[in-house]
């Protein structure tokens, strides 16, 4: 029953939403927060039904007409201000409804909803004599007679709603034309799409890409959404649909609304009202238009950023210089010289992450596994280092320096740059839309990010979607398996008669290091998939640490350290070194690297050189007085320049020389935590007994598999590489045919088959202990680095190989072993030592106490106080030793 209302004044107000044809919701002038709302009913009229979702999922009918009646009444009056005068109200269940007559300006809009035809009238008894209702009659009569509205031909025809979306990925990059007819937050909005011209219409869920408003219950979260709602809701917009989110039929959609040429989103943030969302704003038209707004709202302290305050910036951070790429030390990080300073340093490129390695490894799996190599075992890696490498190295670039990460207990700080190359190309960004790197995800108020960060973030997306590099579905996508020869003597011996087939021809290989001595190389082969170490034909080279040494090092690493090289393989030596040319490409022409050193003054030729052409560069070179030869006269002894040429070495004390075992190695282990030698004495009697061995075997061969073997049996076994017969221990059973073995006389492993061992055939063949005996140096320890590990035991290898050494036991280290000093027969000097001063080997300075070793030990320190000062290997990047420690895993520093 209606309810007469009491006499009142007029009320003014905004319409915020149109419900029906009859139907709408008002909101009062707003006063310090959002406005009051209420929602009325136009008096003594009825329009047809419009179809919603209901609470349960079900859909209400939609009644014919329904949709333009309130479509009508949406476009004439929503955002427009009203008079809305109450007639009286209607008590339905629980709720009580108003009704009156609105007027907008001067015009009556219940008589012109009844005249265009989009309603009709309620005609009751008791207001048959009312002057309003009997107006309404009149007017219905004549749209009648006009055929208007759903009084027309064609007003049977239904409008097609979807609330659930079949195909949610067919929106995607379409641009449409859609209704806001809920605004949820100030960035989430349920928005109707208009499909086929006004007849269907698909319903989704909305989030604006780039940004996020707080939500109702967060600080400014309500005056977010009336911002949006006062300005979206139920007007005409366009919505361009740039993602999915979720997924199935309830999928929700992440995408720009424009009204007219104004993009809310812009707004929002400028206004204080969003934030920036970095998994989004790639998808935007211009992110960096967004980033500025909000650094705008930023600075003036706009609502959710009255608290704001800026990031304190950094010594260097914004500093822009020009510089060559002199290395690539990883997927992130490259090692430039400033072309204006001429200062060598490490740079990573900013927010980006190069591929890691998958999941961890326990440490009883690390055990057993083969020596791990990043470079190459983690999945992409290689193929970011080369993309690197063949863009960059050599080249200039032009760097901006974004951001400086500070140092913390377990990272270095970190010079983090935007790099350029070429034609405007950011390398950062060229990485990651190959899917060679991730971008790096920061807090949402770090600010300390590459300045093409959204660049970045679009390109992932599409790198993403594109299934490239660490995207791709192929799980054995980049992984590079090669075989390492530069570690491995025996597998260098198998190999090398691939590699010496045909000398004549050069294979491509890639330099992966450069040894201190600089006529030595550490290569990538890609046609034979492996590694080697090559020394140059014919180059004696001066130390690292001697001056000459120093800049014969930086010629080799500016001429190829990264680049592709020609090589051509002559011979192999004896600890599995290659031996051979080395061709590049310098100033458009080809050169032979040993040639260059030696014409450079920057190394000498062995006595048994190989070809005129370096005895003819080594001449010139004398003519000219340069490098090694400044002070070269005619008349001088060869031996002399020799002694000139090699760096001072602090000589041992020769009155312990009675002391000590004359030995030669003849294993060390990969790791360099140990090594093999023999004494010298031992030598003829183990020749001796070898021989025996041998002549035994073969004249009463045993018969293969006939031996059962058990851990911890002294066997013979045959030695892979010349297949000839050795004293041995069995160390492992790995299976029924497969037995691990150590030869007691050189104190090397392999894994071979069972049918390879035999009994021991007489006691006499053991009456002569094992030749080989177990060691640890002296007085030092190395870096953690598994690559530098390696260069450290070929420096070791090369000083040892072929060399009768002068040992002396100092102390046991924890693990049992004698830890060792050893001096070159010849020259008397401390072989280790040597190596301290070149800077691969740290000294243990804590690890003894007993005056005894005090001398030797301060000998020792000396030699690493000079390397630190020549900033050689270890100490290429300053002391490591005292905060630095813990970060870069070296304990007890």
């Amino acid at each position: 029953m209606a309810n007469p209302v009491t006499q009142s004044s007029p009320q003014r107000a905004i319409v915020k939403m149109v419900v029906s044809g009859d139907s709408l919701i008002i909101r009062g002038q707003p006063k310090g927060g959002p406005p009051p709302e209420k929602q009325i009913n136009l008096a003594y009229v009825m329009a047809p039904k419009v179809g919603r979702k209901l609470p349960d999922g079900t859909t209400s009918i939609e009644e014919p007409y329904g949709w333009e009646s309130r479509e009508y009444l949406r476009k004439k009056l929503v955002g427009k201000e009203v008079l809305f005068k109450s007639e009286y109200k209607i008590q339905m269940g629980n709720a009580q409804r108003e009704f009156g007559i609105l007027m907008c300006g001067d015009e009556n809009i219940n008589q012109t909803v009844v005249n265009e035809g989009t309603v009709e009238v309620n005609r009751r008894e008791k207001n048959k004599d009312n002057e309003d209702v009997i107006k309404l009659v009149e007017l219905e009569e004549s749209a009648k007679n006009g055929e208007k509205g759903k009084w027309g031909k064609l007003a049977s025809g239904k409008r097609e709603v979807l609330y659930e979306v079949e195909e949610p990925q067919k929106l995607v990059n379409k641009s449409l034309i859609g209704i806001v007819e809920h605004v949820r937050d100030g960035s989430t909005l349920r928005v109707a799409l208009q499909l086929e011209s006004n007849k269907k219409y698909q319903n989704i869920t909305l989030m604006l890409s780039g940004i996020r408003c707080p939500q109702a219950s967060e600080p400014f979260g309500e005056e977010a959404r009336y911002f949006t709602e006062s300005r979206l809701l139920q007007k005409d917009v366009n919505v361009r649909i740039e993602q999915t989110s979720g997924g199935g039929n309830s999928s929700a959609f992440v995408g720009s609304v424009t009204i007219g040429d104004k993009n809310i989103a812009e707004y929002l943030i400028k206004e204080g009202f969003a934030k920036c969302i970095d998994w989004t704003i790639g998808l935007t038209e211009d992110p960096k238009k967004l980033r500025n707004f909000e650094r705008e709202a930023k600075s003036k302290k706009s609502r959710i950023w009255k608290d704001y305050k800026d990031a304190p910036k950094t010594n260097g951070s914004n500093d822009s210089f020009e510089a060559r790429v002199l290395e690539i030390v990883s997927g992130d990080a490259l090692v430039v010289q400033n072309l204006t300073t001429n200062e060598d340093k490490k740079i990573f490129i900013a927010s980006i992450r190069p591929p890691r390695p998958e999941g961890t490894k326990t440490d009883d799996d690390n055990k057993d596994r083969k020596q791990f190599r990043p470079l190459y075992d983690i999945p992409h890696m290689f193929d970011a280092r080369e993309f690197l490498r063949k863009r960059l190295i050599g080249k200039k670039i032009s760097v901006k320096v974004d951001y400086i990460q500070p140092k913390t207990d377990n990272f270095q700080e970190k010079i983090c740059c935007t790099v350029v190359v070429d034609n405007n190309i950011n390398i950062g960004e060229a990485l990651i839309s190959k899917g060679l790197a991730t971008v790096v995800r920061y807090r949402q108020d770090d600010d300390q990010r590459a300045s093409a960060y959204d660049s970045f973030l679009a390109a992932e997306s599409k790198a993403q979607k594109s299934n490239k590099g660490l995207y791709s579905n192929n799980k054995d996508a980049g992984i590079v398996r090669i075989v390492d020869l530069s570690t491995d003597q025996s597998k260098a011996k198998n190999y090398s008669t691939f590699l010496l087939r045909n000398q004549n021809d050069k294979k491509s290989a890639v330099v992966e290091f450069v040894f201190p001595s600089s006529s030595k190389l550490k290569l990538y082969v890609p046609k034979d998939n492996c590694l080697l170490n090559l020394i140059l034909v014919g180059v004696s080279s001066p130390k690292s640490t001697d001056p000459i040494g120093i800049e014969a090092l930086r010629f080799v690493k500016q001429r190829i350290h990264q680049r592709d090289v020609q090589i051509s393989v002559e011979a192999i030596d004896k600890v599995g070194n290659f031996i051979g040319w080395v061709y590049y490409e310098h100033n458009n022409s080809q050169h032979n690297l040993a040639v260059d050193l030696i014409r450079n003054g920057y190394a000498s030729v062995r006595e048994s050189s190989w070809t005129n052409e370096l005895s003819a560069a080594e001449a010139e070179a004398k003519k000219q007085k340069i490098g090694i030869w400044k002070d070269y006269k005619e008349e001088e002894h060869t031996e002399a320049l020799e002694e000139a040429i090699n760096e001072e070495v602090v000589e041992k004390d020769t009155s312990d020389l009675d002391k000590r075992k004359k030995v030669v190695v003849t294993n060390i282990s990969s790791g360099l935590s140990s090594f093999h030698a023999q004494y010298v004495e031992d030598g003829p009697k183990l020749e001796e007994l070898l021989t025996e061995l041998r002549e035994e075997l073969t004249s009463n061969p045993p018969l293969p598999g006939a031996y059962k073997p058990t851990k911890g049996d002294l066997v013979v076994a045959k030695f892979s590489v010349d297949q000839q017969w050795y004293r041995a221990k069995i160390e492992k059973i790995v299976s029924n045919n497969e037995i691990q073995v150590i030869y007691t006389d050189y104190g090397n492993r392999e894994t071979i088959s069972s049918r390879s061992i035999a009994a021991m055939p007489s006691s006499k063949f053991t009456s002569l202990g094992p030749a080989a005996k177990e060691y640890a140096l002296a007085f030092v320890r190395l870096d953690t680095d598994p690559d530098f590990v390696n260069e450290v035991r070929n420096a070791f290898s090369d000083e040892t190989a072929d060399r009768v050494l002068l040992l002396k036991s100092e102390y046991k280290d924890a693990s049992g072993l004698e830890a060792v000093t050893l001096l070159d027969e010849e020259s008397k000097k401390d072989i280790v030592l040597q190596l301290v001063s070149d800077g691969l080997f740290f000294v243990d300075i804590k690890s003894r106490r007993e005056r005894r070793l005090q001398k030797t030990l301060n000998e020792y320190k000396g030699a690493q106080e000079s390397a630190k000062k020549k900033r050689l290997n270890i100490w290429q990047y300053g002391d490591i030793t005292e905060d630095d420690a813990k970060e870069f895993g070296y304990p007890n520093a």
